[in-house]
């Protein structure tokens, strides 16, 4: 064999070698997802005058399911006491009841029914769960048990969106220069009306960021 044909070989052992070994480091140094999740949850002593916890979230138990906040952005609620939690990051709904004890979870980070990408508010309404799904520019709506019903796309992208006692959604867009302040949409998506003026400023356009009541 030829000295430069011997080179070479030798060149390509000694790469393969070290994407081999680059690998197994990197293997080695992943964290597991629960236990770098458990790390981030801060835990805090009671306050003086609290003698005894009832419960807490999460438990031990949910833990282990790899149950609990990541990062809540809304909550929500009804008159029943039922309390709803959009969690961004992890994609889920969480669903508590009136004494703040879990109940079930909807949702996982996709783009098929059920699922959510950049989850935003979550509200109740006619016995239903609506859902703001803005990475996927849809509402999906839910039963109470947390049962897929149906889904309809949405035309812009929404900071918050809110219910009328007759169905009517109200919804302030990310604007793109002049548009109306507010939207407003049916149960099932369809563009009703718009209302409101923006107002040009030095920086720029007025925009609604607060929530609407």
């Amino acid at each position: 064999m030829e000295f430069g044909g011997y080179v070479r070989i030798k060149i390509i052992v000694i790469l393969i070698s070290l994407f081999v070994f680059i690998a197994i480091c990197n293997s080695s140094n992943q964290e597991d997802p629960m236990e770098a999740r458990k790390e981030r949850l801060n835990e805090y002593s009671l306050p003086k005058d609290i003698e005894e916890l009832v419960f807490s979230f999460p438990n031990k138990d949910l833990v282990q399911k790899d149950i609990y906040l990541y990062e809540a952005r809304y909550i929500s609620g009804d008159l029943s006491g039922k309390i709803l939690i959009s969690d961004s990051r992890a994609n889920k709904v969480f669903i508590f009841n009136s004494s703040g004890i879990f109940i079930n979870s909807i949702g996982e980070t996709g783009k098929g029914p059920g699922e959510f990408n950049n989850l935003f508010r979550t509200l109740l309404f006619n016995e239903r769960i609506v859902v703001h799904d803005n990475g996927n520019r849809r509402i999906q709506y839910f039963d109470s048990s947390g049962n897929f019903i149906n889904s309809f796309k949405l035309h812009k992208t929404y900071l918050d969106i809110k219910f009328s006692e007759d169905g009517k959604i109200f919804a302030n867009p990310i604007h793109e220069g002049r548009s109306k302040l507010i939207n407003v949409l049916s149960d099932e998506g369809e563009p009703l009306y718009s209302f409101g003026k923006s107002l040009k400023f030095e920086t720029g356009f007025s925009q609604l960021t607060e929530n609407m009541y």
